[in-house]
């Protein structure tokens, strides 16, 4: 693996246009290496791991389905920072970015396997105090897979618009340094939607833990349809069979839940390995003591 490199991105691009062009490669032909290409700073067989809450697992499992959000309605202030920020020209006129920042959507991942963190904040609390204890699922597959069944080669401007890449962690002074330097985002308008995708893969170190990774979308039609239809949420259909190595259930989870949510996991047309997360089973160690104690 190699770190992302822009010059270089732009050439393996420009590569790929002379092979479909005037070489007649077919766009399929093409797709694992239009793939490769949009992959930052993260291997492509790197597994990767998914926890959801339990209303969003079946929804998504039902409706073979995962959701990327756009990235304007995430929380952290300093997330999507170059585009939720406010622009002007060096004499102060204010330029309006609400086109450009609404047209990318996210969705993150992780490399950490296991976490009691994380498993915790996607639980959630309950409803009601007397209503059923909510419960947490994780999906696990590869960087390949996922980039696979999420990266849509038949759409124009593909090569602009799906990408995956380890988030960096940066400090807050870090991340201030960046307006410091304001001729970075002066380039070509093709090299600035690479450069804009790429600050959407840096995070604040508090948040490090997390160990992300992050599917990213941008919307490069220009078109009516997907102004008026696209909205905060941007939906990517997938096949749960052929995507995920396994689901792992919640470690908290008794057997009569467990049971429950694997015939649901079945009924949804899930036919891979189902696990709990033994993050909490008992070790069972056994102390040997010499006889002559």
């Amino acid at each position: 693996m190699n770190p992302f490199d822009l010059e270089q991105h732009i050439r393996n691009n420009r590569r790929l246009d002379v092979l479909k062009n005037f070489e007649h490669k077919t766009l399929q032909e093409l797709k694992p290496e239009y793939i490769d290409n949009n992959v930052l700073n993260v291997d492509l067989d790197t597994p990767i791991y998914r926890l959801f809450n339990e209303e969003y697992f079946y929804q998504m499992l039902e409706q073979q389905q995962l959701t990327l959000v756009r990235t304007s309605c995430w929380q952290d202030p300093f997330e999507n920072f170059l585009l939720g920020a406010r622009w002007e020209t060096v004499n102060g006129t204010p330029i309006n970015v609400a086109s450009t920042r609404d047209r990318y959507y996210g969705q993150c991942w992780t490399l950490r396997k296991e976490c009691d963190g994380m498993w915790r904040n996607y639980r959630g609390a309950r409803k009601d105090k007397d209503g059923p204890e909510p419960f947490a699922f994780k999906v696990a597959t590869t960087v390949r897979k996922l980039m696979d069944q999420f990266y849509n080669i038949s759409e124009q401007f593909h090569e602009l618009s799906y990408f995956m890449g380890k988030v960096q962690y940066c400090t807050d002074e870090q991340i201030q340094q960046f307006f410091s330097e304001p001729e970075h985002m002066n380039t070509a308008a093709h090299q600035a939607n690479l450069r804009y995708t790429e600050t959407l893969f840096i995070k604040r170190m508090p948040f490090s833990y997390e160990e992300e990774v992050r599917l990213i979308y941008s919307d490069n039609l220009e078109s009516t349809r997907h102004a008026v239809d696209k909205g905060k949420l941007y939906p990517v259909l997938i096949d749960a069979n052929t995507l995920y190595d396994f689901i792992e259930l919640d470690p908290w989870m008794k057997e009569p839940e467990r049971e429950a949510a694997e015939a649901r996991i079945k009924a949804a047309g899930y036919g891979g390995l189902i696990t709990q997360s033994g993050l909490y089973t008992n070790p069972n160690f056994v102390v040997k003591l010499a006889v002559n104690f």
